[in-house]
């Protein structure tokens, strides 16, 4: 008998009265939206559109492309690519013309990557290259206003 009182005072509370929302992303849009083919927040448009550095990306886009990563086949957040290697190689000891040329490649790899974007930006600025540290530097302030807007910081 304490079983089925159990039983049915769980069914009259649903778990989601005691849940805890941890952030402002609703995971299930984002998931149905990033791999519908025919919706304009599809992850492989976006992530087209990032790597040709479409300047006419809103902040749902960039929103939909960063967390809309999750559910693409390439995503694998803890694995480090033999090129990522070389490019924060090249990086780190200033070869900012080879770091720049992996740096490309890393991205064509895997684009929704905040540190890569972040370092190509100074590549770029190192290397005096007026044309891209805006670009780079768009990407980088977009995909951190993204995050910056998933939660309160709590």
């Amino acid at each position: 008998m304490r079983y089925l009182v159990s039983v049915v005072v769980a069914c009259l509370f649903p778990a989601h009265m005691f849940a805890q929302q941890v952030s402002n992303i609703n995971f299930g849009e984002i998931e149905i939206l990033s791999t519908d083919s025919t919706s304009e927040y599809y992850f492989p448009i976006l992530y087209k559109r990032f790597q040709e550095q479409d300047t006419t990306m809103t902040f749902k886009h960039y929103k939909f492309l960063y967390y809309g990563q999750a559910y693409s086949d390439q995503y694998n957040p803890v694995t480090v690519s033999e090129t990522e290697k070389q490019f924060n190689e090249a990086f780190a000891s200033e070869n900012f013309s080879e770091a720049v040329t992996l740096g490309e490649a890393v991205l064509k790899e895997y684009a929704v990557n905040l540190g890569v974007v972040v370092k190509m930006f100074i590549a770029h600025q190192g290397l005096g290259d007026e044309d891209q540290v805006p670009v780079y530097i768009r990407q980088m302030s977009e995909l951190i206003t993204v995050i910056a807007n998933s939660g309160d910081g709590e």
